[in-house]
């Protein structure tokens, strides 16, 4: 995860739903309980050991090649799961394809670049979605309309 630091207003509606700021904002890189899994079974080890090893070879990267929060896309995002409702933004994240080549070649096994976007608002409940993948993004979520993105950005920069 990549923390960011953001200050928007409280709450905002959009689409008649009422929508609260979350206290912290990050990015998410890699979803590991994804991976873990499918490497736990290829090389034999627990689960516990997956996420170790998935661990240890990102942060070997990490300390060779700078993974950094680069820009804010103009593309944002209502993503909707069971009872819960998202505002998500997608943001660009420098080195982020050389980070998944890299555990591609380390690891000989596909790992699929993560949309890279910081969950905004949700609902009251606070509960964020959890887009894994490109797949998920496209099903769970809708790209907001041009006035309700200006209204978001708005919100959260002014």
């Amino acid at each position: 995860m990549l923390p960011i630091e953001l200050s928007p207003i409280a709450t905002l509606n959009i689409q008649n739903i009422n929508f609260f700021a979350k206290k912290e904002f990050h990015i998410s890189i890699l979803a590991t309980k994804k991976y873990i899994p499918l490497l736990s079974q290829k090389l034999k080890i627990t689960k516990e050991q997956a996420l170790s090893t998935i661990l240890s070879e990102v942060d070997k990267f990490v300390t060779k090649v700078p993974i950094k929060f680069a820009a804010f896309s103009d593309e944002i995002r209502m993503a909707k799961r069971e009872d819960r409702s998202s505002l998500i933004a997608a943001v660009k994240v420098s080195n982020i394809e050389l980070l998944y080549d890299y555990l591609r070649t380390a690891f000989k096994m596909s790992f699929e670049a993560q949309p890279t976007h910081i969950t905004l608002y949700t609902l009251e409940n606070g509960l964020g979605i959890g887009i894994n993948d490109i797949d998920e993004l496209n099903r769970l979520s809708a790209r907001l309309n041009k006035e309700e993105s200006t209204l978001i950005m708005k919100a959260v920069f002014d």
